[in-house]
């Protein structure tokens, strides 16, 4: 059994070590109308009669209808616009795709919490008790200076993590043991003073 990508879409075929002719069949086409021109992975183009097998490392195969008029190289060069043509319509379609995967992991990545939303802050301790920050409002350098003492001091009792509240009922939070962490929660109360 054999897969191959031909003129943009995936097909198998069960015959082993398949022709051209079988690949033709396929496709319902005859032998005398069309051609069966098979892509390289350099890039590079070969054009196979009927009798030979298609090799199993091609990465693209196309099959165009024969024109008699105009010689080989015509038939060549329009072959070859119809091979760069769809291979062209399947980049973008990459493209296009990727796009909007990117576009829709950085909306899903995003916060949207209007920092007039926060009702509370709380500050989760390593012995599980928790110091709420209802002022917060007046004061936010207050979550930070609490932090500081409490890091500052050789206490077995330590921050864990700071979340941050809203009316909504959603929750903005910043693991303190995480690298870097301090240095978010302070971009975050900077927010909080404007």
């Amino acid at each position: 059994m054999s897969i191959y990508l031909v003129n943009g879409e995936m097909i198998e075929l069960s015959v082993n070590n398949p022709t051209a002719a079988d690949l033709k069949r396929h496709f319902g086409s005859s032998s005398e109308d069309s051609l069966v021109i098979i892509n390289w992975p350099d890039g590079s183009q070969q054009m196979l009669a009927d009798h030979e097998n298609i090799p199993a490392n091609v990465a693209y195969v196309s099959i165009v209808p024969q024109y008699t008029y105009g010689g080989s190289d015509l038939l060549v060069l329009a072959a070859s616009v119809a091979t760069v043509t769809q291979v062209f319509l399947m980049v973008a379609d990459m493209w296009s795709r990727r796009t909007k995967k990117s576009k829709a992991s950085k909306k899903q990545g995003s916060s949207s919490v209007p920092w007039d939303e926060i009702e509370h802050i709380t500050v989760s301790m390593s012995d599980g008790n928790l110091v709420e920050f209802n002022s917060w409002r007046s004061n936010p350098n207050q979550v930070r200076s609490f932090i500081d003492v409490f890091n500052s001091q050789s206490a077995s009792v330590k921050p864990k993590k700071v979340v941050f509240h809203t009316k909504t009922h959603s929750k903005l939070e910043v693991d303190l043991y995480e690298l870097g962490s301090l240095q978010t929660l302070d971009k975050l109360l900077e927010f909080l003073k404007q």
